[in-house]
């Protein structure tokens, strides 16, 4: 009989203490953000070019795109080192609109077909894009980085990141005169915010020019944000 009343006394003592120890653990838990950057130059680019129709008939446009299409492809085949693919293609009509009264009905045809090559050969790209606008017109030019570059700096930045967040943690236990700490819900956000996208101006619309550029720089950002738990630090009710 002894032995049960004794069981029954320790196993109300623990669920009369675990409470109070939950409670001290919070009250001793501080947030914290810390935040590492670099910067790289981009070393891929990419260059959007596309050519614009309109006609009264659409099989009749549609068939002029894919030749002048045809052709740029050739041409692109000459660069091994450079990939093309085909971003957009569409045909709308253009209603005459001469009669607010009168039923629209279709005068002619616009089409659009766009095509994106893509390459770290920033010498090579140049190169194409000026023989390209014999027959398409740039519309757009974005530098990046490469995949493994990103991943490769994103990698660094997060290792300084976790190491400041760290070194900020044992600077705000030891001012708080913990004896030590426990992480607690920590969460690591990255990103890279690239070079503005380039788009081209007038200059650029001249066959057989080339266009001249700056790649930028990319800037990579981790933010490591959690909680941190202090141990041996005596919790003080206000007066």
């Amino acid at each position: 009989m002894k032995t049960i009343m004794i069981n029954r006394i320790w196993i109300a003592a623990f669920l009369l203490i675990s409470p109070l120890t939950a409670a001290a653990e919070s009250l001793n838990q501080i947030s914290l953000e810390a935040s590492a950057s670099a910067e790289s130059p981009s070393n891929y680019m990419t260059a959007e070019l596309a050519i614009d129709k309109e006609g009264p008939d659409a099989s009749v446009l549609a068939s002029k795109s894919n030749k002048v299409m045809q052709t740029a492809l050739a041409v692109i085949k000459r660069y091994p080192q450079i990939q093309a693919s085909t971003r957009t293609y569409n045909t709308s009509p253009v209603y005459d609109v001469r009669s607010a009264n009168a039923p629209q009905t279709i005068h002619a045809w616009q089409l659009h077909q766009s095509i994106a090559i893509q390459s770290a050969d920033f010498t090579a790209m140049q190169s194409l894009i000026g023989q390209l606008q014999k027959y398409l017109t740039l519309t757009s030019i974005r530098f990046s980085l490469s995949s493994p570059a990103r991943l490769s700096l994103t990698n660094s930045v997060t290792q300084a990141a976790i190491k400041t967040f760290r070194e900020r943690a044992s600077l705000v236990a030891k001012a708080f005169g913990a004896r030590s700490y426990i992480l607690s819900n920590v969460i690591i956000d990255n990103g890279i915010s690239p070079p503005p996208r380039i788009f081209t101006g007038k200059e650029f619309m001249v066959s057989n020019s080339a266009p001249t550029f700056e790649s930028g720089e990319n800037t990579v950002k981790v933010t490591v944000r959690g909680s941190i738990i202090l141990n041996g630090v005596p919790i003080t009710n206000s007066p």
